[in-house]
């Protein structure tokens, strides 16, 4: 899993400085990695990634890279014993680049650019390399050809960290840049202490094109949890204080989702007294079609009216809002529409077992894959009753909040009306910044 550390980076000088305090670490026991599917292709001959590496002697490094199948991939690799990328498209090798030089020291920083620019006219051109500001030789085995347009920034899934789909990483990121369309030296994320002659970090301040972007790893606000499927989940306990017994009263349960996989039974979160038709409030997918199931006391209370497109790889704010007990006053939104409505003057009290985020209260079949952010359980107000726009910023612990989790690397932000020292999880989960952007 990832995990974040405060191993600082020093930028341009205290004085007016950019310091980098913290950074990513990658365990490759847990198997880690980062993902993006872009939506759109960007542009696919010019590009400029620059980051900050520290490397496990005897590790896989660190990688950046698409990988389809095993006859269309391609990855760019930074580890102990070298530099190297490695393309392949309908299963022939057309770019073989490497760099024989080593990063022998594990407790030192790098700073690492690599530019791709395939419209160069001169094929050694066409990758370039420098470490800590200097640029690097690197061999030419085989190039891509002018005008290629490379498998990086189209619409496929794109990993950072572990490469060639099996390698993964194990050392620390920080300051990661990625920018579309342009070949950029490392002038623009660097610069040459004139007190100490060494390179430090600079603020990229330039623009970022279709599928750029910045990871800073630090600790702010708009982060995510990740969940695997496979026991990660959230539990929280409801017998202290009764947090989650609305009685027949109004409540909302909120949050936004990313979806990284689809199947029958894919639950978001419940919480329930037991199987059957005891008491509970369960949202999942039971079919794995995109169609959104309320089940409330044993039973689906309503479902989504149609299968919803914008729930894989997209982040999509959801909403369950009781604001009344007449007809068709519990509702369901997603981002800030309606997608379907029952009624439900069910009277929820003496919950004793907890709510779970990532799988449903029973923990039975399926669970969640994938991110979960700004998590928020409200009880006794409707936030939402008619359509909205989803927000744009940190949910907050408004009145009658009594959950509001999956914001920031502490994993729980608040939960109001619960004892101290109640919180539990299932295993590690990994936690990932900045879901608004």
């Amino acid at each position: 899993m990832g995990v974040f550390s405060e191993n600082a980076i020093i930028g341009a000088s205290a004085a007016g400085g950019y310091d980098i305090d913290q950074s990513l670490r990658f365990e490759d026991g847990d198997s880690p990695k980062l993902t993006r599917t872009p939506s759109s292709a960007g542009n696919r001959k010019t590009y400029t990634l620059s980051f900050w590496a520290k490397l496990s002697q005897g590790s896989n490094g660190i990688g950046f890279g698409q990988y389809s199948d095993s006859s269309n991939r391609v990855y760019f690799r930074v580890q102990p014993a070298g530099f190297s990328v490695y393309s392949v498209s309908g299963g022939s090798a057309d770019c073989d680049v490497s760099g024989s030089f080593v990063f022998r020291d594990p407790s030192a920083w790098y700073h690492i650019v690599i530019v791709v620019d395939t419209t160069e006219s001169t094929a050694s051109n066409r990758i370039k390399l420098w470490v800590n500001g200097s640029s690097r030789t690197l061999t030419h085995t085989t190039s891509w050809t002018q005008n290629t347009d490379t498998r990086i920034n189209d619409t496929n899934e794109h990993t950072l960290g572990l490469y060639n789909n099996t390698a993964y990483p194990d050392g620390y990121l920080a300051e990661v840049n990625f920018i579309d369309g342009q070949a950029l030296d490392p002038s623009y994320f660097g610069e040459t202490d004139s007190s100490t002659n060494q390179w430090i970090a600079k603020k990229y301040a330039g623009s970022y094109g279709t599928n750029g972007f910045y990871l800073p790893f630090s600790n702010g606000t708009s982060w995510s949890n990740y969940f695997d499927f496979s026991g990660d989940y959230i539990r929280v306990p409801s017998n202290s204080g009764a947090p989650f017994d609305f009685g027949t009263g109004n409540f909302t349960i909120e949050g936004w989702f990313y979806l990284t996989t689809s199947g029958s039974w894919t639950s978001y979160y419940g919480i329930s007294q037991g199987g059957g038709a005891s008491q509970k409030i369960n949202l999942y997918d039971s079919t794995g079609d995109g169609t959104l199931d309320v089940d409330i006391n044993g039973g689906t209370r309503f479902s989504s009216s149609a299968v919803l497109t914008d729930l894989l790889n997209k982040w999509a704010h959801i909403a369950l809002v009781r604001e009344g007990t007449g007809a068709n006053e519990t509702k369901l939104y997603v981002n800030g529409s309606v997608v379907g409505q029952g009624t439900s003057s069910d009277n929820f009290s003496g919950f004793t077992q907890p709510f779970t985020i990532g799988h449903n209260g029973e923990l039975y079949s399926g669970a969640f894959k994938g991110f979960i952010s700004n998590f928020r359980v409200v009880k006794g107000t409707a936030v939402y009753t008619g359509s909205f726009t989803p927000p744009t910023s940190d949910l907050t612990a408004i009145s009658g909040t009594q959950l509001l989790t999956c914001q920031n690397s502490t994993f729980f932000y608040i939960l109001t009306f619960v004892n101290k020292n109640i919180f539990k999880f299932s295993y590690s989960l990994r936690y990932y910044q900045n879901i608004f952007i």
